[in-house]
């Protein structure tokens, strides 16, 4: 197990007195144990802190209190430490060994690095390229000329349709569909019409995707998600959308085609944005919200339709008082029509 003193030297903090007392995980503040390590997110939880029964709390540089029964190991960001600490004690994940399963299925024509590992059942299309590190959990399909990065990671039943592309170090979780068509169709009339897509899905490096989400294929060019963007579960990213560099989509949102994300996006969970516009760079928008309009760099927007976070909040304040508001009214009629 490690120690105390281990702990502080993952984080950067001062060695404690006693430094060699082990730690058996880590836990929030409420459920930890007197082996636990835990972190403190914000001022708010001190009673949390004080009654905790955590030997260790990584707690910001300047914190100061009394009356807490715990090591406090000060830091610069405790939640960044607190991250570093769960990596280093998390259980190791199962993995299929180095090399190709003999239950998987690869094209001949496709180059797999010496040290990738294809698990069971894995379907590798031809002229695929797998680079090194990388990770292919059992049930993952691959169709053709499909490239996959060095050091990435697909869990199980992940499909990654013909010619699409994933930088280095990317993380798709298991379900996730990469290059399946975009949802086009005319009416000629009779019936919809299918507008095939030919394009294809650009991933770049560092780009985590959770379980279930869907990323479509261009109809012509790229749909493009930028370098260290991180997508939650059951997200729909639609045909011909770009996002920037280190984007935020949370779940159950849907981005339409041919929107453009600037970087640093974040789109809160439950959130449609509709086809053909632009976020700008920094663009935060509110949970349950629906974005009609293209949005300029550094907004906060909400609501539907989304508007300016102060006009948003206004919005629901009114609303809050319409019962008030309506019994005044039904009041002022009825001495009207006494008066009358």
């Amino acid at each position: 197990m490690p120690t105390l003193s281990d702990i502080a030297d993952w984080v950067g903090a001062e060695r404690p007195a006693n430094a060699e007392r082990e730690v058996s995980g880590a836990a929030g503040l409420e459920g930890a144990g007197p082996g636990d390590v835990s972190f403190l997110a914000s001022s708010k939880f001190l009673d949390q802190l004080k009654s905790t029964r955590a030997l260790a709390v990584l707690v910001p540089m300047d914190f100061s209190c009394q009356g807490v029964g715990c090591v406090l190991l000060r830091v610069a960001k405790p939640e960044i430490a607190m991250a570093t600490v769960l990596e280093r004690l998390a259980p190791e994940v199962y993995r299929p060994e180095p090399g190709i399963s003999a239950k998987a299925d690869v094209h001949p024509t496709a180059r797999v690095a010496p040290d990738a590992r294809i698990g069971s059942f894995v379907s590798v299309g031809p002229r695929c390229v797998i680079g090194a590190g990388a990770v292919l959990h059992p049930g993952v399909r691959l169709g053709a000329d499909v490239v996959i990065g060095a050091s990435c990671e697909l869990f199980p039943n992940v499909v990654v349709y013909d010619r699409c592309t994933l930088g280095d170090r990317v993380i798709l979780h298991a379900g996730t569909a990469i290059g399946a068509d975009g949802f086009g169709y005319r009416w000629d009339g009779k019936r919809h019409v299918k507008m095939t897509h030919i394009g294809t899905v650009e991933i770049g490096n560092d780009v985590e995707i959770g379980a279930n989400s869907c990323i479509d294929r261009a109809k012509f060019s790229r749909t493009v998600v930028g370098p260290g963007t991180k997508i939650d579960n059951l997200v729909q990213v639609g045909h011909n959308v770009v996002t920037g560099a280190h984007c935020l989509l949370v779940g159950c949102t849907g981005i339409g085609g041919s929107t453009t994300l600037g970087n640093g996006v974040v789109v809160a969970g439950n959130v449609g944005v509709v086809e053909q516009i632009k976020l700008g760079d920094g663009v935060m928008v509110s949970a349950m919200s629906l974005v009609t309009e293209s949005v300029e760099p550094g907004t906060r927007v909400g609501g539907i339709p989304a508007v300016s976070q102060t006009q948003n909040l206004r919005q629901i304040a009114s609303v809050q008082k319409l019962p008030e508001a309506l019994t005044r009214i039904k009041s002022i009629e009825k001495k009207l029509e006494s008066e009358s």
